[in-house]
């Protein structure tokens, strides 16, 4: 299983009714834009929403180096 699916498959577990993107804009593996829009967010500030994304990627077993976010209610 690749890194992106990794991911895809963690955030798809902690937002399974949400529109969830992830996408490799580097092109190296190693560098990922994650797109969700979710209700969950609702209220919150950008930096409870990033938390609660990094809650999620911390199940993913793989280092990344960087992650771009874009998180909407």
């Amino acid at each position: 299983m690749s890194k992106q699916e990794k991911i895809e498959q963690a955030l798809g577990a902690q937002f399974p009714e949400d529109d969830i993107s992830v996408t490799d804009y580097a092109g190296d593996g190693d560098h990922f834009t994650i797109k969700i829009t979710s209700k969950k967010f609702k209220g919150m500030g950008l930096v409870q929403r990033q938390r609660l994304v990094n809650e999620a990627l911390k199940k993913v077993d793989e280092d990344v180096h960087a992650y771009q976010f874009d998180l909407k209610d």
